[in-house]
Formats: structure tokens, sequence, C-alpha cells
């Protein structure tokens, strides 16, 4: 009951923010801006957008190994692509991070190893992120001056630096604190899992290397697509607002993302001048484009999944 109720209010709230942003932009200037676009610069977008697959799974490896389990190389990358698909079609943005957990727990070393190595991949996303939105808020204070929206952007930033520092300290005593409440449970494994893992974070930089690499990889599509429909974004612009895009892109507040990266790619590139119907043509190809990529994790589930059913199947048969 309750997963549905969460579908049904995540489904609710895409329809919500695409509907307030249909009224708002003006439809015609969107068919102009989408007519704009021209098919080898979205290929070209759609390159690093591909490129992902193999850097998440280097840096997903490295989780890995930090965290004790082999994950060849190879796995790595079928699993990613899969996760990724799922990512794209479940309600949360991170669904396809617990497919991946799970295939990887049933590899051996246990589900709840593997899923620390996710969170260890998460976390270096994540605070590779901060680094460059920090790195990059001398610049963009002007920009974000009076803009309501973007005042807790500095809290979260302490939130997460406090939290990091907090859980390095006491995270173990903690987690185990409040497993004993039973619907603070959850709580307590993440916890758990964020105190195993963010020592093998600062004993490994390659995770880091390998999220910073994601994120420009991201910034690169998005000014490609920019490109496109000439919306007359720098690459400096853009490497200093599509980082914020990318933050709010994780939040779990709407299905797959859709409806809130939209309005979050209008207000943050309608800072540097970008019109509102190109903005809205680029989040919208730009998860497209994502999803297109993503389809062939599909067909990966679906062979591995048969596979899986058939030596299921041989067993019973010779038993």
């Amino acid at each position: 009951m309750r997963r549905h109720l969460v579908l049904v209010l995540k489904l609710a709230a895409s329809t919500g923010l695409i509907a307030v942003i249909a009224f708002h932009v003006d439809a015609s200037e969107v068919l102009d801006s989408a007519g704009r676009l021209t098919l080898w610069i979205v290929i070209v977008a759609a390159v690093p957008l591909a490129l992902q697959i193999p850097t998440q799974a280097l840096r997903w490896r490295a989780a890995a190994l930090a965290m004790g389990l082999a994950l060849p190389s190879g796995q790595a990358v079928l699993l990613s692509w899969i996760g990724m698909f799922f990512n794209q079609v479940l309600p949360s943005s991170v669904g396809g991070d617990a497919v991946r957990a799970w295939y990887l727990g049933r590899l051996g070393g246990g589900f709840a190893t593997a899923l620390s190595s996710v969170v260890l991949d998460r976390l270096a996303a994540l605070l590779a992120l901060l680094a460059v939105i920090l790195a990059g808020l001398p610049l963009l204070r002007p920009l974000l001056a009076g803009q309501i929206a973007f005042w807790p952007l500095p809290v979260v930033v302490f939130a997460v630096v406090a939290g990091t520092a907090v859980i390095l300290q006491f995270g173990s005593s903690l987690s185990r604190v409040l497993y004993r409440i039973r619907w603070l449970r959850f709580a307590g494994d993440l916890i758990g899992h964020l105190a195993r893992a963010l020592p093998a974070l600062w004993r490994n930089p390659r995770l880091l290397a390998y999220a910073l690499f994601s994120h420009a990889l991201t910034v690169s599509a998005m000014f490609a697509l920019a490109v496109s429909v000439d919306a007359g974004l720098s690459y400096r612009d853009a490497v200093l607002c599509v980082p914020l895009i990318i933050l709010t892109m994780a939040l779990p507040f709407s299905f797959a993302g859709w409806g809130l990266r939209e309005g979050t790619t209008i207000v943050v590139l309608g800072l540097v001048g970008v019109a509102a119907a190109d903005a809205l043509v680029i989040s919208v190809t730009y998860g497209l484009v994502q999803l297109l990529i993503s389809l062939p994790g599909l067909l990966l589930w679906l062979v591995r999944r048969s596979r899986a059913s058939s030596r299921s199947s041989d067993t019973l048969a010779t038993d």
C-alpha cells in the first residue's frame, strides 16, 4: 500500500510540474527550438552519456574492491547498464542502485557488503558534485542573488559535510542505536553502510576522479544540446550551472526525475540568459537520449533473467 502511494505521489508530482511548465512556456517557441535540433549534434551529445556507463562501472568496481568484493570489469559494465535502465523506468532515480546491489550480492560477498559498495559509489558521485558546486560558488553568487529557490543550497552543502563528519566519528554506534528502533531500522542500516564506505572513500581517490569525469560527461552532453538549439550557453556557464541540475536530478521527489529536471533546467539555465523554451528542449532531449541509451540494459536484464531461469530448471530436472 505504501509503495503504491509513493508511486502515485511521484507520478502526481511529475505530472503537476510538467503541467506548470507547459502553462508557463510558449508552445510555439518550444516547437521552434525543437526544430533547430540537429541529428548529428544530438548524436555527439549521446556519446558522453554512453561513456558514463563504463565510467560508472569503473567507479563501482573500485568501490567494490575497496569493500573487499571482487567485481569483474565485464560484470560491472553489464550491471551498470541494467541499473541505468531501471533508474530510467522506476519511480526513484536510485532504483537501479538496488538492482545493482542485488545482483552483486548474488555474485558472492553478501547483500550488505554489495549495498555498501553501491552506497560508496553514490557517495563518491555526490561529494565530487558538491566539490564542483563549491568551487563554482564564487562565480555563481552574483547569479543566485535574490533567487529564493537556491537559498537552501549552502544549508545542503553544510549538512552533507557535517553529516559526513558525524558518521565518520560515530557512525557505527549510531547505526546500532537506530537499528534497535523498528521504524528507524532503515536509517540505521544506511548509516551503517555509510560508516563502512566513508573510510574506503578517503583511501581510494580514484573514486572521486571517476565521479568528476562522469559529471564532466553530463556537462558536455548538456552543452552539446544547447549548441544544437543555439541557446547561447557558453561552456563556462554550463560548468557552473549543470552541476546544480545534476544535484536536483538525484532528489526522489518525482518519477525518474521527469518534471523536476525540466523545471530546474529552466530556472538554472535562465540565470545565464537561456530562454525557457530552449532549456525545456535541452532537458527533454537529454532525458530521451538517456532513456534510449539505457534500453540495451533491458535486453541484458532479460537475457540474464532467462539464463537464471534455465539454470533453475536444469537443477530441478537433475534433482
